[in-house]
């Protein structure tokens, strides 16, 4: 498993635009190859922002979690 690697702010990002995508997929008449495409797309995106992973950045060694912002990824909370 590869540690957190996507910041607050881009998480959030990418659920609002895969949660926009995916409605505009269901809002279709007909499931064609871009429908296909584009229903993949939001479902990687949900996931990315759910788990705060991105695999495609973990290749290109990108990061952008932000501790100043509060941004804890890759930290195991401790619950007390």
């Amino acid at each position: 498993m590869i540690k957190q690697n996507l910041g607050f702010i881009e998480r959030m990002i990418r659920f609002v635009l895969g949660v926009i995508v995916a409605l505009w997929v269901l809002n279709q008449p007909d499931m064609g190859i871009l429908e296909w495409i584009a229903a993949v797309c939001a479902l990687f995106l949900t996931l990315n922002a759910i788990f705060g992973r991105c695999y495609l950045w973990f290749w290109f060694n990108l990061d952008s979690c932000d501790e100043s912002l509060g941004d804890e990824c890759g930290r195991k909370s401790t619950c007390d």
